[in-house]
């Protein structure tokens, strides 16, 4: 969980800063910049869902490895 959890804040800072970018200096033509944003939100979304499912299964591994559930 700790490297998503990096992961996501280094997605989310690096989104943030390419936003301000743009709106400062517009590097990226408008089309780019949305298809830039975009796949940034899809990597964090897959990045967190996936980090969530392997906390989810890490912990009923140990609960099962305990005896707690069945």
């Amino acid at each position: 969980m700790r490297k998503a959890s990096l992961t996501a804040i280094v997605l989310l800072v690096g989104a943030g800063a390419l936003f301000l970018v743009q709106l400062w200096v517009r590097p990226f033509a408008a089309d780019t910049f949305f298809k830039l944003m975009v796949t940034i939100g899809v990597v964090l979304v897959i990045v967190v869902i996936v980090a969530l499912i392997r906390r989810e299964y890490l912990n009923e591994k140990r609960l099962r490895e305990k005896g707690l559930v069945d």
